[in-house]
């Protein structure tokens, strides 16, 4: 059987777009396994309860390797566990790993390699910062606030006249994103008609 597992790592993230992932992977959606984690708790209880159901010959899909596992360690203490009982972990961005010597070196591999490179960016934004609070005294951190281009407002219009998974479809992405894109552009238009009609 095939089941799914998703996870964001703050609670304003949105997970549809995980889930419609493993939902084209052919995982039923009652058989996704989703929850929001936030901390280095290692309570995840969605999780959890996944684990307890898998047996043998079932398959897991993930979207990411980084959506398994907190970190390196704990990533490959999961993967291990459920290696043993028979259970296949389908990564989509690097395979399938299963109790095979070729299934497990592979996944010793890239897990080396995803800590390297989660290890590399973390340092490179935190030699960035530190850069910018030494020489602009107007730098303020923050997530900057988002741009939107052609690409965003052709997927507001064409959703004006075609259905949520139509547009979905037609530009590849996700329906969440396509909500999201659509209710920001909305607000946008909604806030100037509005700031125009008072200045009238």
């Amino acid at each position: 059987m095939k089941f799914g597992y998703a996870r964001v790592s703050t609670l304003g993230q949105d997970l549809q777009e995980q889930v419609a992932i493993l939902m084209e992977q052919g995982v039923k959606e009652n058989h996704i396994y989703a929850e929001k984690y936030t901390g280095s708790t290692k309570e995840r209880p969605r999780l959890k309860e996944m684990m307890g159901i898998l047996r043998d010959e079932d398959e897991l899909v993930v979207a990411k390797l980084d959506r398994l596992g907190r970190d390196s360690k704990d990533l490959m203490e999961i993967v291990d566990e459920l290696t043993k009982k028979g259970v296949k972990v389908h990564f989509l961005d690097i395979g399938t790993v299963d109790n095979s010597a070729t299934g497990r070196l592979l996944f010793q591999v890239m897990t080396a390699f995803a800590e390297f490179e989660r290890r590399r960016i973390i340092e490179r934004m935190q030699g960035g910062r530190a850069y910018k609070r030494a020489t602009d005294p107007t730098y303020k951190e923050g997530r900057k606030k988002k741009r939107y281009g052609e690409h965003e407002f052709a997927i507001y219009e064409y959703r004006k006249s075609h259905s949520i998974r139509d547009t979905a479809k037609a530009f590849a992405t996700s329906e969440s994103t396509v909500k999201r894109i659509c209710r920001v552009l909305r607000e946008r238009e909604e806030n100037k008609a509005e700031k125009e009609k008072k200045e009238d």
